[in-house]
């Protein structure tokens, strides 16, 4: 069912002549169809974690990754890294590097020497191997940037972005990122002399805080909940009815009754029966929608744990 065959069934069920087009519709009537059809979009997208409007997205720990292109057989070692943004006393993660590798993995505290170079205190690497190309610096930090640096693809609303609770986990280390922190939580954490060992996170002023501060060059990934719950016909995600052609990310008879119930309201007419039959079939809806975990008094299987991956094989335990 398209904009277009959805407001065609509205109109002939509320008793107005039904359109050839709704887009670009100069009839009142129509108008304010569509303005209606386009609440209900917003408000139902709003109630429920429709799975057809929940996402992945992945994000590298760090700061911004900030390209090698030289490093010195030199005590201490300096690195080319152009634009670099530094200061002295920042800490910076390296990764990537070929030739000298020896400083792949290791966290550095830098003096800056100027605007593409940086040095890397207490690092002698007169002995290390040449470097031949590659690497990557990420600046050590608490930030792992902001809403929309890492949901990328702009379908969330920044002031209320959705994150499924209990979906953030750190890929490279294979363990849960715990939280959201309460503010309450994530001040002691920062008052205190010492850092737990598992990464937990705050958002705040649309940044997304973790503590401790991470190592860099891990890969996180987390689900949230898009707000856009209508599509082109060619598949891009909207936030509004574009065109006739488009369709719905949630069932567009729900849809089709909650305009029917909006328009009678928006007119004076009686909508209470109507309003109840739609209210039931959302509810019937989000009990369907997708599968749903079996809750098992006895405790039943037991979710993921992080633990110790041992493949097959025969191993001696002598």
């Amino acid at each position: 069912m398209s904009l277009l065959t959805m407001v065609q069934q509205v109109t002939r069920r509320i008793g107005i002549a039904a359109p050839s087009a709704v887009a670009g519709n100069t009839d009142e009537q129509i108008i304010q169809v569509l303005a209606l059809a386009n609440e209900e979009g917003e408000e139902l997208a709003e109630r429920h974690t429709w799975q057809s409007m929940t996402k992945e997205v992945t994000f590298i720990t760090g700061g911004d990754a900030n390209t090698i292109t030289a490093v010195t057989k030199a005590n201490p070692a300096v690195v080319t890294s152009n634009g670099h943004g530094y200061s002295t006393g920042d800490q910076v993660d390296i990764a990537d590097v070929e030739g000298m590798t020896q400083l792949n993995g290791l966290r550095f505290t830098i003096t800056r020497v100027n605007a593409n170079t940086f040095s890397l205190d207490d690092t002698d690497s007169s002995s290390y191997g040449t470097y031949s190309t590659g690497g990557k610096a990420r600046l050590v930090q608490a930030s792992q940037g902001t809403i929309s640096s890492i949901i990328t693809a702009g379908d969330f609303d920044a002031s209320a972005v959705r994150i499924t609770n209990e979906t953030m986990w750190n890929r490279t280390q294979r363990r849960p990122v715990f939280g959201p922190l309460t503010a309450r939580a994530y001040q002691g954490l920062q008052a205190s002399p010492v850092s737990g060992p598992f990464d937990q996170y705050r958002f705040m002023g649309n940044l997304l805080l973790f503590n401790p501060v991470p190592t860099g060059f891990e890969t996180v990934a987390f689900e949230y909940i898009s707000n856009h719950w209508c599509e082109s016909s060619g598949g891009t995600t909207q936030d509004s009815w574009l065109a006739d052609a488009d369709i719905g990310r949630i069932s567009e008879k729900i849809m089709a009754m909650g305009i029917i119930w909006r328009w009678k309201q928006a007119k004076g007419l009686a909508y209470a029966e109507d309003y109840n039959k739609y209210e039931r079939r959302v509810a019937d809806a989000v009990a369907r929608e997708a599968t749903k975990p079996i809750l098992d008094l006895a405790g039943g299987l037991a979710e993921y744990r992080p633990g110790l991956f041992v493949p097959q094989g025969n191993w001696d335990i002598s």
